[in-house]
């Protein structure tokens, strides 16, 4: 497999604290990689540094050959990203703020409209397109974000807590389309998890942030055949022991 994500002894220092100490791994196109953690850990740190937000104290990371710091507007065009908070405007409807989001990407117009129409109707967002991000649930509206973060056909999607309060059939929902993303599409995604059912489901590798350093990085299946117990063995290495 082509590595696509390449990160190289990553650190990040804020006032004295050491967030992200001599992290590497790669995430291959086509591959969901996922990325667990106490709260704390480094994993949102991370992902703001893969989406160029913020920059590393030292180390890189590459994303299709480019580096987030030196690289990063070409970087940009290549990812799609999810924060764990974020923000709509709230006098939009999930319809207008995906166009927006295709316009800022310099898509054509049947383009977007073709992409658009395939989301909404893959998220089962059909009733609540021409309705205002205000009015709807959180649950919808994190879907509209995922939406919007592929409206662009990114070649890398950072996801963090993607599934975040929805129910379990929701869930299965959104996985399905991402497994379907990587493969049809061969994009890479990352995404941050405390849901170890979304990690197996989705994940063939995971990286584990422990302290801010790396507790596992590796199968999911090799840690569950080492450890046994994976949920229990997990735990246990976020919690450093």
């Amino acid at each position: 497999m082509n590595s696509y994500i390449e990160v190289r002894d990553l650190q990040y220092s804020f006032k004295d604290a050491d967030i992200l100490k001599g992290i590497d791994f790669n995430v291959a196109e086509g591959e969901i990689f996922g990325c667990l953690g106490r709260n704390g850990s480094g994993k949102s740190t991370l992902i703001n540094i893969m989406s160029t937000l913020i920059q590393p104290t030292e180390g890189y990371i590459k994303i299709g050959g480019y580096d987030v710091v030196k690289n990063a507007v070409e970087v940009r065009k290549r990812i799609g990203a999810v924060f764990e908070t974020f923000y709509t405007p709230p006098e939009l409807t999930p319809f207008d703020y995906l166009y927006y989001y295709g316009e800022l990407s310099a898509i054509e117009k049947p383009v977007i409209l073709e992409r658009e129409e395939a989301l909404i109707k893959t998220f089962n967002l059909e009733r609540y397109e021409h309705r205002k991000l205000s009015s709807l649930s959180e649950e919808i509206v994190r879907k509209v974000e995922i939406c919007r973060a592929l409206i662009s056909y990114p070649r890398v999607l950072l996801l963090d807590e993607p599934t975040r309060g929805l129910d379990i059939v929701e869930k299965k929902g959104i996985w399905a389309f991402l497994k379907g993303v990587s493969i049809e599409e061969g994009v890479a995604i990352f995404l941050t998890s405390h849901d170890l059912q979304e990690i197996s489901e989705l994940c063939d590798r995971l990286l584990v942030l422990s302290e801010g350093g790396i507790g596992y990085y590796g199968t999911v299946e090799d840690l569950a055949i080492e450890k046994g117990d994976l949920e229990k063995s997990l735990t246990a290495i976020m919690m450093g022991q």
